[in-house]
């Protein structure tokens, strides 16, 4: 993705520049936005499901989110001064 860019330095970095897609070959852009899709995608998922999160008890959030999914189904609504 970085290979219409002037600096080398850019795949040290996690920032890419707008001026990347500019860069690009105007046919080539497609490519270069399902790539970064693709990257997003992945990123997402590991951050989602596969990383544990500290402030979650080490759960990963989609671990978090099942837990507390099912203690909601387990206790039922209390409603106060019903």
């Amino acid at each position: 993705m970085c290979q219409w860019l002037d600096k080398p330095s850019c795949s040290h970095s996690g920032f890419v520049s707008p001026v990347a897609s500019n860069n690009a070959p105007p046919d080539a852009r497609p490519a270069v936005i399902a790539h970064a899709q693709q990257l997003i995608e992945a990123w997402r998922h590991d951050y989602n499901q596969q990383r544990p999160h500290g402030a979650l008890g080490q759960l990963t959030p989609s671990e978090y989110a099942a837990r507390d999914h099912q203690q909601t189904e387990a206790a039922p609504l209390q409603l106060s001064g019903v």
